[in-house]
């Protein structure tokens, strides 16, 4: 069966009453992934509105921190996929609400005991919140999720190169005293 066949046959699931808290999840992991390597926010949607179909604590007892962080996920590719430079500018941005909230939720509900490589998951959510902190302009948030994902593994590759990214980015194009962004530039190249 190929990614097309796969997620048709996904996006006709009604409900997850039924499913174990691991089947759940993989539906949801499933309809993100697919529809991210097909081009499309079908899945992403279908995993939202299934979410929004269940009580996740009834569900998701032990991984509810997983469930939280595929939803930020798939709120993060819907933006991605029908965002346009226009649209980068306008003050309400549900999907990075969403994603924070949902990554926010994430963190709350994250039990080290109950998941699998639970410090490489650790440092997914934080680098991912402070991707869409600072997506916000919230540059000083951004920094302290980036640096509690390092703290976690100070060779986390996403979190380096986003922090460095960033760094260089506010460096440029934010500072207006030349020696805050020599420093800042400096730093981002460290990273």
């Amino acid at each position: 069966m190929n990614k097309s066949d796969k997620l048709t046959k996904l996006l006709e699931i009604e409900s997850l009453e039924g499913y174990s808290e691991e089947e759940a999840l993989n539906v949801f992991l499933e309809l993100i992934e697919l529809s991210n390597d097909l081009g499309t926010d079908l899945g992403a949607n279908k995993a939202i509105d299934l979410s929004q179909k269940i009580e996740s604590s009834s569900l998701f007892p032990t991984k509810r921190s997983v469930y939280h962080y595929y939803l930020s996920v798939a709120w993060a590719d819907i933006r991605h996929k029908n965002q346009s430079y226009s649209e980068a500018w306008k003050w309400d941005h549900t999907q990075v609400e969403q994603e924070i909230i949902n990554l926010r939720s994430a963190v709350k509900y994250f039990d080290p005991i109950k998941i699998e490589d639970s410090s490489s998951r650790l440092c997914q959510i934080h680098t991912n919140l402070a991707n869409s902190f600072d997506f916000c302009g919230r540059f000083v948030a951004a920094l302290e999720n980036w640096n509690k994902a390092i703290e976690i593994d100070s060779n986390f590759p996403m979190a380096l190169g986003a922090k460095g990214n960033s760094m260089i980015y506010t460096g440029f194009n934010s500072l207006y005293d030349a020696g805050h962004k020599r420093i800042y530039v400096g730093l981002g190249y460290k990273y």
